[in-house]
C-alpha cells in the first residue's frame, strides 16, 4: 500500500510556532510554581547559540518526579486542552507532540527526575528489549497517528549532511510503502532523497504479507491492539535498568539562560553542566550526534 504525502516547510515559521507552544508549558509550570529546567540538548543549544541547534527537534525539560505525580491529573488534562498529542508510555518521560504541527514537527520531552543520594536520575530503558516491546515497535509503522508525524529534524539533517546550507524553505514528500519510506527535499533546484532502513529481520515476503494485512483492519482495532501492547512492555522488560544520571548539584542551582527570543530556567553552571554530558569539544557543532554518545547513561546500581 503505498501514499504519498507532500508538504511546503518554512523552518522559521515552524520554529516560531515550536517556541510558542514550549512557552504554553512553560508558563503552566509557573502558574503552579512547579520547578522546571530546560537540559540535554536544549541546554545546550542555549549555551552554544542562545536558542535551538540547528538540527534539533526536541525541547528537553526536567521537573521533580514528586512535583509531577502531585499534579499528575490535572497536567495531563491541561496538556491535552492545549492541544497536544500526550504519550506517557516512557516510564519517566512525557512526550508531547502539538496537533498544529506534526508536519516538521517539534516534539517536547518531559523527564520526571528522581533523587538518590546526590544524583538526579531517570530510567530510559533496560538493557534488552522484551518481546512485547518489539511487537509494539513493527506495528507502529503501521500506525497513522505517529506515520502522519514529520519531525523537521530529519529534513534539516538530510540538507546539511548533503553539504547544503539551510534554505529558508523547502518542498518535502515523503512515500510510505509497507514498513518503510522514501522522502524527498526540494530546493533552489536540488533533490535530495533518503529512504528508511528496514530495520526488520523478516523476510520481504512475510514482511509484504503482513503489512498487506495490517494496512487492512480496521484502524481502531489496530490502534487498541497498539495502545494495549503499549501499556504491557514497562511490566515486561527485561536486563539491566538503564538510566540517566546527573549530579543533583545542577538541578538544584538553577538560573535563567537566554533562549531565543525569552529567558528558561536552567542549570547555574552552565558550561560545566553540557561538559559533563556532551565532552570537552561541546562547543563543536554534531549533526550526526546520537544520544548513546552523551556521558550520562548508566546503570541504575552504578549511582
Amino acid at each position: 500500500m503505498y501514499k504519498i504525502q507532500n508538504y511546503k516547510i518554512n523552518i522559521a515559521e515552524n520554529k516560531g510556532k515550536a517556541i510558542q507552544h514550549f512557552n504554553l508549558i512553560v508558563d503552566l509550570f509557573s502558574n503552579l510554581k512547579i520547578d522546571y529546567w530546560i537540559e540535554y540538548g536544549t541546554m545546550l543549544g542555549a549555551v552554544r547559540e542562545s536558542g535551538f541547534i540547528p538540527w534539533d527537534s526536541e525541547f528537553d525539560v526536567g521537573m521533580w518526579n514528586h512535583d509531577f505525580l502531585s499534579n499528575k491529573d490535572f497536567l495531563l488534562k491541561r496538556f491535552k486542552e492545549m492541544g497536544f498529542h500526550v504519550n506517557t508510555s516512557s516510564k519517566d518521560r512525557i512526550k508531547l507532540l502539538h496537533k498544529d504541527l506534526l508536519i516538521g514537527a517539534y516534539t517536547i520531552d518531559i523527564h520526571t527526575y528522581h533523587i538518590k543520594d546526590n544524583t538526579a536520575y531517570v530510567s530510559f530503558n533496560r538493557g534488552k528489549k522484551s518481546f512485547i516491546e518489539k511487537v509494539v515497535k513493527f506495528l507502529k509503522k503501521f500506525d497513522e497517528r505517529e506515520a502522519s508525524v514529520h519531525p523537521i529534524s530529519k529534513m534539516i539533517k538530510t540538507i546539511l549532511k548533503n553539504g547544503y546550507s539551510l534554505p529558508s524553505e523547502f518542498y518535502y514528500t515523503k512515500l510510505n510503502y509497507g514498513d518503510k519510506f522514501l522522502y524527498t527535499i526540494k530546493f533552489d533546484n536540488i533533490i535530495l532523497k533518503e529512504e528508511s532502513p528496514n530495520s526488520s529481520s523478516i523476510n520481504r515476503f512475510t514482511l509484504g504479507f503482513i503489512s498487506t494485512i495490517l494496512n487492512n483492519i480496521p484502524k481502531g482495532l489496530l490502534y487498541s491492539l497498539i495502545d494495549s501492547l503499549s501499556n504491557l512492555k514497562s511490566s515486561s522488560q527485561e536486563g539491566t535498568l538503564k538510566v540517566q544520571a546527573i549530579p543533583l548539584n545542577y538541578y538544584k542551582n538553577l538560573a535563567p539562560i537566554k533562549f531565543e527570543n525569552t529567558h528558561l530556567n536552567g542549570p547555574a553552571e552552565s558550561q560545566k553542566y553540557i561538559e559533563n554530558i556532551y565532552g570537552q569539544d561541546w562547543h563543536i557543532g554534531k549533526p550526526d550526534w546520537i544520544s548513546t554518545q552523551n556521558n550520562i547513561n548508566k546503570n541504575f546500581d552504578s549511582i
